[in-house]
């Protein structure tokens, strides 16, 4: 086959799972597209997980032989072993050396004559392309072609993280902005007077004075879902701090801290962890 063709062939490959929306998706979809590409007869896309080599949580393959070679794994995770050919593969070692190699994968997987190669987007390997057929070792060429093929879903795989951090990002600057718009609204239209050195909001002060000593009472007015939920207020928590200590969502946060500032009777959550704390001592 000629260059040019074989180039088509990667390509008309990377077409096939450039557009993935998951890791699994993605890993699927490049083992089916993997045989024609590379000239082998099956493959698997073997994620790097805690030392092994394996295939929990992927996704069925479209490929008879090679979803055989994926359950196989699934069962049967791969140790990294020291020595091993894709534990070598795994320190990005372009070509380990044969000889006196360490038996691993091709072996725990019953592989013919194979080809693996490393996926690392960013210099970090995350996955091994591995593919094998009955006969003939691989050539030279076979193995640049198998490299290629892994470097393209590198930069699939580097896309789509890429993509997943971008959208994570966003949201953490959405909600950031929520609670900024917030806590200037809370600003704003708390009323305030000038006592002493301070300017302070006077219903903070007399809600205070009401709670001191009175722990009970003020928690009193929480029922038992909220009452944890005050505990984090009052010590100076996030929603998202909250959220992640007690495990609960944020809108259910919200809506506590909501309710809590409603029943204690205060304009904010600054004048709501004073009355806490006030009425803890």
């Amino acid at each position: 086959m000629s260059t040019a063709a074989q180039s088509a062939q990667l390509l008309a490959a990377y077409a096939a799972f450039r557009t993935a929306r998951s890791v699994e998706d993605l890993f699927a979809a490049a083992a089916e597209a993997a045989p024609a590409a590379t000239g082998f007869d099956r493959a698997i896309i073997a994620a790097v997980r805690d030392g092994h080599l394996t295939a929990a949580g992927s996704r069925p393959i479209g490929h008879g032989p090679s979803d055989e070679l994926r359950r196989r794994l699934m069962a049967d995770p791969v140790r990294l072993r020291p020595g091993t050919e894709e534990a070598e593969h795994t320190r990005l070692v372009r070509r380990p050396r044969a000889a006196g190699r360490v038996p691993g994968a091709a072996e725990a997987l019953g592989l013919g004559a194979h080809a693996l190669a490393v996926v690392a987007p960013r210099s970090k390997a995350l996955a091994l392309v591995v593919v094998d057929r009955a006969r003939r070792p691989p050539s030279a060429a076979d193995l640049e072609r198998v490299d290629a093929f892994a470097g393209l879903v590198a930069i699939a795989l580097g896309h789509l993280l890429l993509r997943r951090q971008v959208a994570d990002l966003a949201q953490e600057v959405r909600q950031f902005a929520g609670t900024a718009q917030a806590l200037a609204a809370e600003v704003r239209d708390a009323p305030a007077a000038i006592v002493g050195e301070g300017l302070v909001d006077p219903r903070l002060i007399a809600g205070a004075d009401a709670g001191r000593g009175d722990a009970a009472d003020v928690y009193g007015r929480l029922s038992e879902k909220e009452r944890p939920v005050a505990r984090l207020v009052a010590a100076g928590r996030s929603n998202r701090e909250i959220a992640a200590a007690l495990t609960l969502s944020p809108e259910t946060v919200k809506s506590h801290v909501a309710s809590i500032l409603r029943k204690l009777g205060v304009p904010g959550r600054v004048e709501a962890a004073t009355l806490l704390l006030r009425a803890e001592r």
